[in-house]
């Protein structure tokens, strides 16, 4: 299912042009979506899902993302939506803006 399927069944996520072996990137990027959609069902080492467990999983969740967003455009469409849908993205989104510090810019014309 996460490269090669019958296309009758389900869609793959990949074109046929990256088949059989898809380049490291690519697949780096395909199992980075894969962590977001299915990130309830598994559990972190202590036994609680990824999303309930302390600020510093955001962050390596967000790496996550992003590594998934560099391989975006070789990936297909309906599984993109489905991972950008993920309650987690929202969370990881929330978890950036949260830490996101405004930026002060300042200029001092004194030494004009």
């Amino acid at each position: 299912e996460l490269v090669l399927s019958e296309p009758g069944y389900k869609r793959p996520y990949l074109a046929p042009a990256h088949l059989p072996l898809p380049p490291f990137p690519l697949r780096l990027g395909l199992t980075c979506g894969q962590v977001l959609v299915y990130n309830k069902r598994h559990t972190g080492a202590a036994g609680w899902p990824l999303t309930s467990r302390p600020d510093w999983d955001f962050d390596l969740l967000a790496l996550v993302l992003q590594l998934f967003q560099e391989r975006l455009l070789d990936i297909e469409e309906t599984f993109a939506r489905t991972v950008f849908n993920s309650p987690i993205v929202a969370a990881i989104a929330a978890h950036i803006q949260k830490r996101a510090k405004p930026v002060v810019l300042s200029l001092d014309l004194s030494a004009m």
